[in-house]
């Protein structure tokens, strides 16, 4: 029935148009810190998308009579989605959402013809311009509120012109304020749209769109939320997910570390803005070794770190850096700071397999990164004389696992590459085989087995410190 690829530009003005500018739909910054590790469309804009494109088949007046919409998946930016309709009978259609041959939303829509009546209770703007507020979990089952509902629509005859023509324009103004109520309001911030009910019901004369939390599971962070204005009423599913990872500060690990016993390094941590990176630079510092680090995404990371750094040692500092940039120059400070290691944390989001079949297009991803943003990165410091590279490899390989076979293939290819560039060119690899530990990349809206980095960084940071050239 369709296919189309949203970009930020279509989520930018989503937003204005819902009024739901919860950052990971919109921030790629912000977004990368998060559980999927890039911006994700709302699911209420895959929605809008796919009744539009279904109403533009019917040619009907359509009032909803109920709508049961399920979202599985997250669809990321730039990915190409596919809607398709699944199942149609009188009154009754089913609509389903995919993307990379994985089910992204489900949506059963039972409908009736009508005339659409001209009254409206919804204000003809987009909603104000606000931040997304942050719950705390111990407040989340007293919540009760009611939002205004807003629909521009110049906007929507813009965006989604079967809609406009076809559709009751009062139960869309519902349906786009659910995603404002989960984005901003309940959870807020750190939210996951999961699950929408709702349908018809006699007039109330509520002109808002009430809601209240009838229930909160806190194991999994499991939210089911009443809903009800003038004449629809129904229920959300969602889920809290996790907040950004606050790695360890320095303060709290330098009784860890022993003084001075990093003193012989300069370090360029290549990615230390965030994870593991971020650890490696503090507990390099608290040793009293001399740091810089790299980010390509995010300066506000870097200025956050070397700022906790430069308490402990004022040479910290920080520079833009891309692995997979062809035309990249060593900044002329970097030369000056005459760096003895390296340390490689540059890494995309890591996606588990999609039961378990392998995909060529994610492992090329990792590949680029593990593979050639690292001989590229030998390549580039060659001037600066740096012998010793700390090269983190992974616990999975040897494992059995379905879950990150693109991921064990690349770091695997990526040992046997640094084998071989150690013996030439006679470098220090040093390769540790980590296990998984408490980073962004590792968060989830379950309980993990993630280990504290701080301990097993330590670890290897002292063995690679032994055998440095």
């Amino acid at each position: 029935m369709g296919i189309k690829q949203f970009i930020l530009k279509d989520q930018i003005r989503f937003s204005h148009i819902s009024g739901d500018y919860n950052p990971v739909h919109i921030d790629p910054v912000s977004a990368r810190r998060t559980m999927f590790g890039s911006p994700i469309v709302h699911g209420v804009h895959g929605i809008l998308w796919a009744l539009d494109g279904w109403l533009k088949q019917l040619k009907k007046n359509v009032s909803i009579e109920e709508i049961k919409v399920n979202f599985w998946k997250p669809l990321k930016l730039n990915d190409k989605a596919t809607v398709e309709i699944e199942a149609k009978e009188r009154n009754l259609v089913r609509i389903k959402i995919t993307s990379k041959e994985i089910s992204i939303t489900s949506l059963t829509i039972r409908w009736a013809e009508k005339t659409i009546l001209e009254e409206k209770w919804y204000s003809n703007k987009s909603p104000p311009l606000s931040e997304p507020e942050i719950t705390k979990p111990e407040t989340l089952s007293s919540i009760a509120d009611s939002i205004e509902l807003f629909l521009p629509k110049k906007k929507i005859l813009e965006d989604f012109p079967s809609i406009s023509k076809y559709m009751d324009l009062n139960q869309l103004s519902v349906i786009l304020g659910t995603t404002r109520i989960v984005g901003m309001k309940c959870p807020g911030k750190y939210s996951i749209f999961s699950e929408l009910n709702l349908k018809k019901c006699d007039d109330t004369n509520e002109e808002k769109l009430k809601y209240n939390v009838s229930s909160y599971d806190d194991r999994f962070g499991m939210i089911t939320l009443n809903l009800q204005s003038r004449n629809i009423s129904g229920n959300i599913t969602c889920f809290t997910r996790p907040s950004p990872k606050i790695q360890t500060s320095i303060d709290a690990l330098i009784s860890s570390v022993e003084k001075g016993e990093f003193k012989n390094q300069k370090a360029l941590v290549i990615g230390g803005t965030r994870g593991l990176g971020e650890v490696i630079a503090k507990i390099i510092t608290a040793g009293g070794g001399e740091v810089q680090i790299s980010y390509f995404q995010g300066s506000e990371d870097a200025e956050r770190v070397v700022a906790e750094l430069n308490v402990f040692n004022k040479r910290a500092g920080f520079f833009r850096y891309n692995v997979l940039e062809e035309n990249f120059s060593i900044n002329d400070s970097i030369y000056q700071f005459q760096p003895t290691h390296l340390y490689y944390l540059a890494t995309p989001h890591i996606t588990q397999t999609n039961k378990g079949k392998f995909s060529d297009e994610l492992y090329k991803t990792l590949r680029s990164y593990y593979v050639d943003g690292f001989i590229s990165t030998i390549l580039r410091f060659r001037d600066l004389n740096v012998k010793n590279f700390f090269y983190p490899s992974t616990a999975f390989i040897g494992e059995e696992t379905n879950n990150f076979l693109e991921y064990v293939q690349a770091k695997e290819e990526a040992e046997l590459v640094c084998d071989d560039v150690e013996v030439k060119d006679d470098f220090l690899i040093f390769k540790p085989s980590l296990p998984r530990m408490e980073t962004d990349q590792t968060m989830s809206i379950t309980l993990s087995d993630a280990l504290d980095p701080v301990p097993v960084l330590l670890k290897e940071l002292r063995n690679f410190n032994a055998v440095s050239l």
